[in-house]
Formats: C-alpha cells, structure tokens, sequence
C-alpha cells in the first residue's frame, strides 16, 4: 500500500502547546500604563467601553426610569 499521506506523527512531531494563565486585576485595568499599551497593541479596536467604569447602582436607575 502507497503512503500518500503523511502520518501525523512526522508533522506535528516538534509542535508544541504552551498556556499560560494571567488574572487582570481591577488595579491592572485602572492602570494608565496598561491602558496605554492595550490601546496601542491594537489600534483598531474602540477600548472606550470595554475600560470604561460603572456601577451597579447607576444602571438600576437608569432602569427604574423606563
């Protein structure tokens, strides 16, 4: 029998998968710096709302108003 394909064994044989887990704090999210980096790591993305701040009480007002 001809071998067409290639065995994965002989492509994947040096791969390998590394996952490292980090916590973002609220100190790391309130950071100018971390901002700072975020924003210019990816320039496209609008990080206004994501890093903007609320709270909880705000937003139940806002639906009591309705």
């Amino acid at each position: 029998m001809l071998d067409i394909f290639p065995r994965a064994e002989a492509l994947v044989g040096g791969m390998r998968l590394d996952c490292v887990r980090k916590d973002v704090t609220y100190e790391t999210l309130a950071s100018v710096d971390f901002r700072e980096t975020v924003r210019k790591a990816f320039p496209f993305e609008a990080w206004n709302k994501p890093l903007a701040e609320f709270t909880a009480a705000q937003a139940a007002q806002a639906v009591q108003r309705r």
